[in-house]
């Protein structure tokens, strides 16, 4: 994190960039999704299945980056799961991907794991940007005065 000196030695803490790889995260999850219940509306093969294959590994690498422990937040909790469990969905498509079979009930575990993401990413979100906020009107004196 950068931060930005002010005279007197005050300084704020930037967290512009973090809340950006969230936005990134959170969009890049939607578009999957989206492509998600595009594969499954069409039989057959089409451009869908490789850029939901494809949006997934990218979802699965935005989350473990863009949820890391972030020293100040409280109850890293939903934030560990999100940063985790997209990792579960993924396994299971690339399963399909490996064997070419596709169980039903395999289906149902990788859209109800992929609504679960969704939810855990959007409340991990939710908290860290309130998180940040607190973080960003707080003002802190370098030197706390004697």
């Amino acid at each position: 994190m950068k931060r930005r000196v002010f005279p007197g030695g005050y300084h704020v803490v930037r967290t512009n960039r973090r809340m950006a790889l969230v936005w990134a995260t959170r969009i890049a999850l939607y578009a999957q999704l989206l492509l998600g219940f595009d594969r499954y509306s069409r039989g057959g093969v089409s451009i869908t299945r490789e850029l939901h294959l494809g949006l997934g590994i990218a979802v699965a690498i935005l989350a473990l980056v863009a949820f890391r422990p972030v020293p100040g937040l409280v109850n890293p909790g939903p934030r560990q799961l999100a940063r985790f469990l997209p990792l579960a969905p993924l396994a299971i498509g690339l399963y399909f991907r490996a064997t070419g079979m596709t169980l039903t009930p395999l289906v149902i575990a990788h859209i109800i794991l992929a609504f679960v993401t969704v939810a855990c990413v959007e409340i991990a979100a939710a908290r860290q940007r309130r998180g940040m906020a607190d973080v960003r009107v707080n003002i802190v004196r370098k030197d706390p005065p004697t």
